[in-house]
């Protein structure tokens, strides 16, 4: 019998991504619409379909200073992929109701 130890060692990890969005909107007492909304996080890259990275997007909308500015920032690359700044009534997604 041979007396020969081995030594093992197994090393186990895991990694956990949290990411997290806000979403905050402004109503006046008696109306059912919002004068002003804000959202900022994390959100899945809706162009490429990354879900594993996804980007940081930043949005403010007034509609009482008729402002819209959005800020889209691609987590894997670090790279602006939209800047937006314009009046509200400007914007191409905007219908007042």
């Amino acid at each position: 019998m041979s007396d020969n130890k081995q030594n093992i060692k197994i090393d186990v990890s895991e990694t956990i991504k949290v990411r997290d969005n806000l979403k905050m909107r402004w109503k006046q007492q008696g109306c059912k619409k919002f004068i002003s909304e804000i959202i900022s996080g994390w959100f899945p890259n809706a162009i490429t379909k990354d879900i594993e990275w996804g980007v940081e997007k930043t949005r403010v909308v007034d509609k009482g200073k008729n402002e819209y500015h959005e800020t889209v920032k691609d987590l894997k690359t670090g790279k602006i992929i939209h800047d937006c700044h314009e009046k509200l009534t400007n914007h191409r997604n905007y219908v007042e109701k």
